[in-house]
């Protein structure tokens, strides 16, 4: 599955404000920091101000800040709000007159599978696990991942 660069973007506003403890940041320092277009910023921000992820305080004084606690935002429902497309192939949510396999597609079974994996994977992890807190990440989360090719028969 590919992650678009919104996501990666929606993940670095919220690292940075995470990372910041909280404080009030605005776009402009967030687009400065990651050198990313102050437009695109501002898209992610009004998105995760309305899922709720993040508080916005207009004027003078405002800003932007988490809505709750690193460790109450899920990096999985995050990938779940920003990624509304995760269809792995386009005949996962529109059929395919062309394919002779659409009846029976044993890879369409596989693939959403896999998707369902990696989703269960990010469930596991919350932004406060992300963080540049000096702490090491968990053992399991740090181990290699080896993938032994299956061998032709």
């Amino acid at each position: 599955m590919h992650l678009t660069v919104y996501t990666e973007n929606a993940f670095r506003v919220l690292l940075h404000l995470a990372n910041h403890n909280n404080e009030l940041t605005t776009v402009s320092e967030i687009s400065k920091n990651f050198d990313v277009s102050r437009n695109h910023i501002a898209k992610v921000v009004h998105h995760l101000g309305v899922s709720g992820f993040i508080k916005t305080r207009q004027g003078l004084h405002g800003g932007i800040q988490l809505a709750r606690e690193p460790g109450l935002i899920n990096v999985g429902d995050v990938v779940d709000e920003i990624e509304k497309d995760q269809d792995i192939f386009k005949c996962f949510s529109e059929p395919d007159p062309d394919c002779p396999y659409a009846i029976d597609c044993k890879l369409k079974c596989v693939l959403e599978k896999a998707r369902q994996g990696f989703m269960a994977i990010l469930q596991q992890y919350t932004l406060a696990d992300l963080l540049a807190d000096g702490n090491p990440l968990p053992e399991d989360f740090t181990q290699k991942i080896t993938l032994t090719p299956t061998k032709k028969k």
